[in-house]
C-alpha cells in the first residue's frame, strides 16, 4: 500500500471508523479483569483522523467488555441462587430427620 492509506474525506473516516472490529469478543476475553487500557504517549503520535478511529475502538471494546461483564454477573447470580435453594432444601432435609 502506498500513502495516503485512507481518505481525507471525514464522511468515509467516520463510516470506517464505526465499522465493526473483527475477533471483539476474543479480543475481550483477552483482558485481565479490571485491567486498564493504556494509550500513555501513544495518543501524541496519533494524527486527527487516527485519534478518532482510536476513540471509536476504544468504544467498541468498552462496550463488549461491559456486556461480557454484565452475562457474567448474571451467571453468578444464577448460581448463587441455586445454592442459596440447594442450602435452604439441605436444611429442611436435616430437620425432617
Amino acid at each position: 500500500a502506498h500513502p495516503p492509506f485512507y481518505s481525507g474525506d471525514p464522511a468515509v473516516l467516520a463510516k470506517v471508523a464505526k465499522a465493526p472490529l473483527s475477533n471483539l469478543d476474543s479480543l475481550v476475553g483477552t483482558l485481565v479483569p479490571g485491567a486498564e487500557l493504556t494509550t500513555e504517549g501513544l495518543l501524541l503520535q496519533l494524527a486527527d483522523e487516527e485519534l478518532v478511529m482510536m476513540a471509536y475502538a476504544l468504544e467498541q471494546i468498552t462496550d463488549a467488555a461491559s456486556r461480557k461483564l454484565v452475562k457474567e454477573l448474571e451467571v453468578r447470580d444464577e448460581l448463587r441462587s441455586t445454592c442459596m435453594h440447594r442450602r435452604e432444601y439441605l436444611a429442611l432435609l436435616e430437620s425432617v430427620r
